[in-house]
């Protein structure tokens, strides 16, 4: 109510600022502000909250002041006008639009330069282009035009003094007024009733010059809807004007218009043309115009079903039609969804979800590319949608749920210390032997002694790499044969099993070749003299071919220069 009273009051003040019109305007065709509208005559709907429209209408009128007095005297003051008209309007609060228009007009006429009375103009020349009066209205829905109850509307309407009255396209002066609207839809017919007044002066009398007290106005028009995108529009409009010049009768001018209206999208396009029906000031021969709009959001265009009532336009801020907790707007505007369904990407949330819970596109099943559906992430998994490896381990989360079978909200799935992305055996805990534990795969130990020596499934594992006499060096240390001791003991426990004895030294060392076979042969001697059968044992040199760590640092030199005892046959 509050809203209403300011609103009121505002179009008051523009009322009460209105100085007296002295001026004769030729541009009686002026259209209705607003693409909802028929031509020149308002309906009562009007744009819901935050829809907005904008326009574009040319129109050329011939002979629309042709001047005759009552002594038969006739002169051709506007012979063509041709008028361009910018518009824009504005939905507010739901049962409100405001909209504006600004015109641009060329004349020309024979007399067009011929003053002859002091109350005319005079003009240089025959023709003259010159802006139009810039108009306002604000359209206020009392009664929503739908089944069972006629469409009702108020609108004030003011214009302001831009215009050239010289040029016969301007009034002068602030005009202030209001319309009264009717409307009433029977199924793809709309009737529509306009009338109202426009004040613009106080009518002092005919010494005065042109003094209009003000002008009434009417219409009466009727839209059909053809198709989804077709409208055929036709109206009948007047207005009666006394311009207090004694050889000026009281006139009516009177036009019959009609147009079709095609719409694609949120763009809409008018043809259609006229004539005036009786003389007047303002009424030509014959008219023609042409238009194109745009409304956004775009106007409901839905066909009513067969016999039934036409769907009352929807208000898509708020209607939600595939009830996914977006509204109508924002799917067709906004992300570009599909709003008669509720999931547009298939991939199992709802589009309300995606956009407002999870961040993630509506548009796509899976925003972040990691193989996995968004709802497989949020809803099965935990996994962040908006990012491809959710617990940092260089592995994406599609690659660990589809191939390795790891979580991926975990960088390390079975807690051995090795993360999932360096795990041979990412769903099986490393055996901590002191034996490759860092490869994150779990060895199974066939024999075990006190000094560290194991026997794996391929091969047999000493704690401590043996050392030799010197880095290039093939003699056993004692250390080195204590360890060789309990080797021998495993290997007598399993006479079955043979071992390849393998030397290998780092890429830096002189006869790495020769240096490798010889530290090979020396612990294959030791294990015979310890009563292990020769034909269970072999000894190669690798020299620096099968290197397990970088060759350019101390470290890896060190892990590459080895003995290897691989379980040959068991």
């Amino acid at each position: 109510m509050k809203t209403r009273l300011i609103l009121t009051a505002i179009v008051m003040t523009i009322l009460a600022t209105a100085v007296p019109a002295s001026a004769i305007d030729v541009q009686n065709f002026q259209p209705a502000i607003g693409n909802q509208n028929l031509l020149t005559l308002y309906t009562s709907n009007a744009y819901a909250h935050g829809q907005f429209g904008v326009g574009l209408l040319a129109s050329y009128a011939v002979n629309p002041f042709i001047l005759s007095f009552t002594d038969d005297e006739q002169l051709k003051l506007v012979e063509t006008l041709l008028t361009g008209e910018l518009q824009a309007s504005v939905g507010l609060f739901k049962f409100m639009e405001l909209g504006l228009a600004a015109p641009y007009n060329s004349v020309a006429g024979e007399d067009f330069d011929t003053a002859f009375s002091a109350d005319f103009p005079e003009n240089d020349s025959a023709s003259a282009a010159a802006l139009g009066d810039l108009r306002v209205m604000l359209k206020f829905r009392i009664l929503e035009n739908k089944p069972g109850s006629l469409g009702l509307a108020i609108v004030p309407v003011a214009s302001f003094p831009t215009g050239d009255p010289d040029a016969f396209v301007g009034a002068d002066g602030v005009t202030a007024g209001a319309r009264l609207v009717i409307d009433k839809r029977f199924d793809l017919v709309n009737i529509v009733l306009n009338g109202g007044y426009l004040y613009m002066a106080d009518g002092d009398g005919a010494d005065e010059g042109f003094d209009p007290t003000g002008r009434a106005e009417f219409g009466a028009g009727v839209s059909v809807m053809l198709h989804k995108y077709v409208d055929l529009l036709a109206e009948i409009y007047g207005r009666t004007v006394d311009y207090q010049i004694e050889k000026l009768d009281l006139e009516v001018p009177t036009e019959v218009i009609g147009a079709a209206k095609f719409y694609a999208g949120p763009v809409n396009f008018t043809i259609g043309g006229g004539a005036g029906i009786n003389s007047g000031i303002g009424n030509p021969n014959y008219r023609g115009f042409a238009g194109v709009g745009l409304t956004i959001p775009k106007l409901n265009r839905e066909l009513p079903s067969k016999g039934g009532p036409v769907a009352p336009p929807v208000d898509d801020k708020k209607a939600d039609a595939d009830n996914d907790g977006l509204t109508n707007y924002e799917e067709k505007e906004v992300y570009h969804t599909d709003p008669l369904r509720q999931d547009t990407d298939g991939d199992g949330l709802a589009d309300g979800e995606e956009v407002k819970q999870y961040r993630t596109d509506p548009l796509k099943p899976d925003t972040d590319g990691d193989g996995l559906s968004d709802m497989t992430e949020v809803k099965l998994h935990g996994s962040d949608p908006l990012k491809a490896d959710t617990d940092g381990d260089t592995l994406t989360d599609g690659q660990e749920v589809n191939e390795l079978r790891t979580s991926p909200i975990n960088p390390d799935s079975d807690g051995d210390g090795v993360p999932d992305n360096k795990d041979g055996a990412p769903l099986e805990p490393e055996t901590v032997n002191g034996f490759m534990d860092e490869d994150g795969v779990p060895e199974i130990v066939l024999a075990r002694k006190s000094s560290g020596v194991m026997m794996l499934e391929n091969q047999i594992v000493l704690p401590t790499k043996l050392a030799f006499n010197a880095p290039n060096g093939a003699k056993l240390t004692r250390e080195d044969k204590a360890l060789l001791d309990d080797v021998a003991a495993v290997l007598q426990e399993y006479p079955r099993i043979s071992i390849q004895i393998e030397g290998h030294v780092s890429a830096d060392v002189a006869n790495a070749q020769g240096l490798s076979l010889a530290r090979a042969e020396a612990v294959r001697e030791y294990l015979v003299r310890k009563r292990v059968a020769p034909t269970r044992l072999a000894a190669v040199g690798m020299g620096s071919e099968v290197p397990i760590a970088p060759q350019d640092t101390a470290e890896g030199k060190a892990k590459n220069t080895r003995i290897d005892l691989i379980i040959t046959s068991k």
